[in-house]
């Protein structure tokens, strides 16, 4: 999880080290497979990601692979 925002990293870190079991990161399509400049965290932090179905597929295969469950939601 990246940002193009400085102060946004200290508040992102303390929202994941407040996650008890599962961390889990809402992004569409646009963000997946996108690096910004500041690394909130790493992915193996992350337990769960919620997507669009137009998500690239590749992206969402290394995070399968990774471990990550990917939950991807369509329009209907």
């Amino acid at each position: 999880m990246t940002t193009d925002i400085l102060n946004e990293v200290k508040i992102n870190e303390a929202m994941l080290h407040r996650c008890v079991e599962k961390a889990y990161i809402l992004a569409d399509h646009k963000k997946i497979g996108k690096t910004c400049s500041f690394v909130s965290c790493p992915l193996e932090t992350l337990t769960h990601i919620i997507t669009d179905e137009k998500a690239d597929k590749s992206e969402v295969s290394r995070f399968i692979h990774q471990g990550i469950k990917v939950i991807q939601v369509t329009k209907e």
